[in-house]
């Protein structure tokens, strides 16, 4: 046998990987349970939600994990919520932000002061949406992300980020349920 990995931490290893390629292969799939549903039926012992939002948006609604945020009122933020939920990595720049939700085609067609305009209008539209997704679907995640954040490094809007004190502690218990 292997003198680095005894057989335990093998087979417990093997019982990791099988949980988590479970989980991903659900990711993506609208009639799959939950993971914490699903982590249970498998017979493991998770029990918290799952670490990362599973954000979705249909009929008017923004689904994140089971919680949804009704903005059949609001179309300027259901676009908003599109535009992050279509976008690779959930992330968009400015430009992109302007062209994408409040369709602008070519930016240099217009004065700089009107693109200036849109582009505040823009960040207040993110505010509003900002509030509405912490108070509305925060606690599907346990209060562990800020939603709409800004990166000023890479200059692009991100649709959430993950809070350190977050993933310790989820990532700490994770491990913890298979040690």
């Amino acid at each position: 046998m292997n003198e680095l990995f005894p057989a335990e931490e093998l087979a417990r290893r093997a019982a990791m990987f099988g949980v988590i390629a479970n989980l991903i292969k659900d990711w993506d799939d609208p009639a799959a349970p939950t993971p914490i549903t699903s982590a249970f039926a498998r017979g493991t012992s998770v029990r918290h939600q799952p670490l990362l939002p599973r954000i979705k948006v249909r009929n008017h609604q923004v689904i994140c994990n089971n919680t949804s945020l009704d903005l059949a009122r609001r179309p300027m933020t259901l676009r908003l919520f599109e535009v992050f939920c279509n976008a690779p990595n959930h992330e968009r720049s400015r430009d992109d932000l302007l062209m994408e939700v409040y369709r602008i085609k070519d930016l240099n067609s217009h004065t700089e002061r009107y693109v200036e305009s849109v582009y505040n209008n823009g960040v207040k539209l993110i505010s509003r949406a900002r509030i509405l997704a912490t108070t509305h679907l925060s606690f599907a995640v346990s209060h562990g992300i800020e939603w709409f954040v800004y990166d000023q490094e890479r200059k692009i809007w991100c649709l959430y980020r993950l809070r350190n004190e977050y993933l310790s502690d989820h990532l700490g218990r994770f491990a913890h349920n298979f040690s």
